[in-house]
């Protein structure tokens, strides 16, 4: 089983990460704004996504589609059972493909 680390300062909460899951393991959390709808009382408020997080844990291979594809490198996933898998980053990953 896998866990996703996350760098919260560099991500852009684009949801690219959640898009390429072909396990459909990331989620997206998600925040309402408070504004001038919550006074109306008529439209309920807008939710937005923030940071991704593993949503089923158990459905991530630790493929690491996710942190390939991330633009800021903001992602990380690390094994919780076996310290013999390093944590990679995007950039560590581009530069020993193999």
């Amino acid at each position: 089983m896998f866990r996703l680390e996350l760098t919260g300062a560099l991500c852009i909460s684009c949801g690219l990460c959640r898009d390429v899951c072909t396990r459909n393991a990331i989620g997206m959390r998600t925040s309402a704004r408070q504004g001038v709808e919550r006074h109306s009382g008529v439209c309920a408020r807008p939710k937005y996504e923030t940071f991704p997080f593993l949503a089923t844990p158990e459905e991530c291979d630790g493929c690491l589609e996710c942190v390939r594809e991330c633009p800021v490198s903001a992602i990380a996933i690390r094994a919780r059972r076996s310290l013999a898998l390093a944590r990679m980053t995007s950039t560590e990953i581009v530069n020993n493909p193999g």
